[in-house]
């Protein structure tokens, strides 16, 4: 988790089993550098090389392509079946 100078937060990140599970930066932060220190700090400390994106998501894409991250491949349904097409990104090395 991130908090910004007033100690409110700012963002979290979450990672399991070398992937990030979720990157959330509160829309107020967002440009500050709260995106990048978290997923810095989640590829560091827990071996997160590995996200989905939206494929709907170009923002999120482009974010995880500036720091690293390739398309390894595409799903045409979400983790939970639904019609939303996902991206399979990959940062190497890790």
């Amino acid at each position: 988790m991130a908090r910004n100078e007033e100690g409110e937060v700012a963002g979290f990140a979450g990672a399991m089993d070398g992937r990030l599970e979720m990157l959330f930066i509160v829309p107020a932060c967002r440009g500050r550098g709260w995106g990048r220190a978290l997923l810095e700090h989640a590829v560091d400390a827990l071996s997160a090389c590995k996200v989905d994106v939206n494929e709907d998501n170009p923002e999120a894409l482009a974010f995880y392509r500036r720091m690293g991250f390739e398309v390894r491949g595409r799903s045409a349904r979400d983790g939970a079946g639904g019609p939303f097409p996902l991206l399979h990104l990959e940062r190497r090395p890790c």
